[in-house]
């Protein structure tokens, strides 16, 4: 199985994890701090995962075509503010982890 597949797998997973913080605060739709707490982690997190991959692979390069694919999702769903958590996350990794990269060259 390709990490692309795994990544997308674990997709759904996120999508659940934050539906069920924004419907369990439903009275404040996306906008709470349960679900955007949940969006926030989940974005550090796949972002880590994809970001442990090769270096310029495409891999890793699908992965984060990925975390993008979720962010977009997750706006079609209507759960702006998560998104927006969500890709804050996932991008501050990523830009971290390519500064420490290109710092090694």
């Amino acid at each position: 199985m390709s990490i692309f597949a795994i990544v997308m797998r674990k997709a759904s997973w996120t999508y659940t994890l934050i539906a069920i913080a924004a419907m369990a605060t439903s009275c404040r739709g996306d906008h709470s701090s349960a679900a955007m707490k949940a969006a926030a982690e989940a974005g550090h997190r796949d972002a880590l995962e994809v970001m442990a991959l090769k270096p310029e692979s495409m891999e890793r390069e699908g992965g984060v075509l990925a975390i993008r694919a979720r962010e977009t999702e997750l706006r079609d769903q209507g759960f702006d503010s998560c998104a927006a958590a969500y890709s804050r996350a996932a991008y501050n990794v990523i830009d971290s982890v390519l500064n420490a990269e290109n710092a090694l060259r």
